[in-house]
């Protein structure tokens, strides 16, 4: 193998790894500067069925019991077995959408959504998209994309044409292959990346839009918010209708 060879080799595996740096550097910045994504350990639409039920009849005993710091954060823990890496009361609303709007688990906005929790703005009671964010989501992805395609088909037609030159045709055709294969993979994720990030978005203002058009209890139980006025007007009518029939 020519000196060439061996040049154009290790400059083929040193590519991956620089963008594997630099991708990471872009994550390290985003935790540094804006707002971190949450480490995903579960993703809602791939959990089973049963799992679900089974995790969202422990949420709903929980909601039982009186709010305190404790059962909240259990409520967390286990919304985020489910892959709902958001605040409980929104984590809620969120259920309370899927179930009016008709959602399906799988729904791929809701994937993207819940994929990119960072495109939200979520105050105490509230919910908004942050176009500040999915259109720097946006660029950051694409710019990403454009550097690591170019530096593919960079190094990739520096390669292939020594080979051509030399007339080592198997190296010629292995690094033919090889380096559009990673053209292919880099492009695919990143229309993956930014199409997640478009559903997201699009999921998102469909839950703003829901929670404007149906403004929840403001207690975290609405059950039993609700049941309690008609507890107490039951016990106020009572004496009400003994003074009336003395």
């Amino acid at each position: 193998m020519s000196s060439i060879s061996g040049i154009d080799i290790v400059t083929g595996l040193l590519i991956p790894v620089v963008l594997y740096l630099i991708k990471k550097i872009i994550d390290w910045t985003g935790k540094i500067v804006g707002n971190p994504r949450p480490k995903r350990k579960y993703q809602f639409d791939k959990i089973p069925a049963d799992k679900k039920v089974e995790i969202f009849s422990k949420i709903d005993a929980l909601k039982e019991k009186k709010t305190t710091p404790h059962v909240l954060v259990q409520m967390k823990l286990l919304y985020e077995q489910l892959g709902m890496y958001l605040p409980v009361w929104h984590c809620h609303q969120l259920v309370s959408c899927m179930a009016a709007e008709n959602i399906s688990s799988l729904d791929v906005r809701l994937r993207g959504f819940l994929k990119n929790t960072i495109i939200g703005h979520y105050p105490e009671k509230g919910f908004s998209v942050n176009t500040k964010v999915v259109r720097r989501s946006y660029v950051i992805t694409t710019l990403f994309g454009i550097f690591a395609v170019a530096m593919f088909i960079y190094a990739g037609w520096d390669s292939i044409s020594s080979f051509w030159r030399s007339k080592e045709t198997g190296l010629f055709i292995l690094f033919l292959l090889i380096y559009a294969s990673a053209i292919i993979t880099v492009i695919g994720y990143i229309i993956s990346q930014i199409e997640d990030i478009y559903l997201g978005s699009k999921f998102g203002h469909l839950f703003e839009t829901w929670l404007r058009n149906h403004p929840p209890c403001n207690d975290v139980n609405p059950d039993t918010s609700a049941a309690m006025p008609t507890e107490e007007q039951a016990s106020s009518e009572g004496p009400q209708e003994d003074s009336l029939a003395s």
